[in-house]
């Protein structure tokens, strides 16, 4: 299936309906704290209240099919940046702790994880192609004339979760070459499906290759790496990428909300949006591996709060 082809996900196509918030920890970690709350029926939190970036015009109904496509499928692709760092972790820890089986156990999860996560990428795009440049690139300028996904905390934490996990299983690549082939086929079926998304929404660069060849144009000695550390990467700019899409973090995120939320955006993907039989089948054990994270975590804290009491 190409981006762009199928307009419907969370709502028909054509629909006014606006995607919901999305609310993630503040240390971009999977919440450690059990405190299941008591829910009510009539409650709304904010992962249920409708959410539009203040810089978007939808008086054109297929922008709203757009930015709610654009938006949920970035929330959802938090969720996995987040998952992908604890199994991250876990291939370290237990690569640390000489458990071979159990390190290959996880780095074939971070490999669905990243499978699930490219397959997610054609939902953030279906949509009519045509709308991106008017709706979706001209509001994230308005945010930000450099807007990148390298401005996100979860992705940003993911990708260094990576890069340890990396360094420390280079050192011993002889007890784990079919996982790394699987991380390396994984990471190619990324890059292959991310360029395939990229080139059907906007055939040119993207914002902050636009602002950094400006940059270059306009200063004698400019350096782009160093943009990039200070700018790009700073705390105000983590910010304004939260803000274009609803983000709201908290320090007291209990588990029970993750996943309740979690399971509510996993559903919204998932209903009436059409997928090939490859790309369908990549998602649903994306989705399975990052339910069964959170879902681990949640038992794990259980069994700690268990055996205090």
């Amino acid at each position: 299936m190409q981006a762009g082809e199928q307009l419907s996900g969370g709502g028909p196509a054509g629909s006014d309906a606006l995607p919901t918030r999305i609310i993630l920890p503040g240390d971009t970690r999977i919440p450690q704290t059990l405190a299941v709350r008591d829910a009510r029926a009539d409650e709304q939190p904010p992962w249920q209240q409708p959410y539009a970036s203040r810089f978007l015009d939808l008086t054109d109904k297929r922008d709203n099919v757009a930015w709610f496509h654009f938006c949920t499928g970035h929330h959802v692709e938090f969720l996995y940046w987040e998952a992908t760092t604890v199994a991250c972790e876990h291939v370290i820890g237990a690569a640390d702790a000489e458990d071979a089986p159990a390190a290959r156990n996880w780095l074939a999860r971070v490999a669905t994880l990243i499978r699930g996560s490219a397959a997610l990428l054609h939902y953030c795009a279906a949509f009519e192609s045509v709308r991106y440049d008017p709706c979706l690139r001209a509001s994230m300028a308005a945010e930000r004339d450099d807007f990148s996904g390298d401005m996100s905390r979860d992705f940003l934490a993911m990708m260094a979760a990576r890069a340890r996990m990396d360094g420390v299983l280079q050192t011993r690549a002889s007890e784990y070459v079919a996982g790394l082939g699987g991380l390396s086929d994984a990471a190619g079926y990324w890059q292959r499906h991310h360029a395939d998304v990229v080139m059907t929404l906007h055939s040119g660069s993207s914002l902050l290759r636009d602002k950094l060849a400006r940059l270059r144009r306009e200063r004698d000695a400019f350096d782009p790496a160093h943009y990039i550390s200070t700018v790009v990467h700073s705390e105000q700019a983590l910010v304004d990428y939260d803000d274009y899409f609803g983000v709201l973090r908290s320090d007291e995120m209990k588990i029970g909300d993750y996943w309740t939320q979690a399971v509510e955006k996993l559903a919204t993907v998932h209903r009436s949006f059409a997928m090939d039989a490859q790309t369908r089948t990549a998602l649903m054990r994306g989705d399975g591996v990052l339910l069964a994270i959170v879902s681990e975590t949640l038992a794990e804290q259980s069994t700690a709060s268990d055996a205090t009491a």
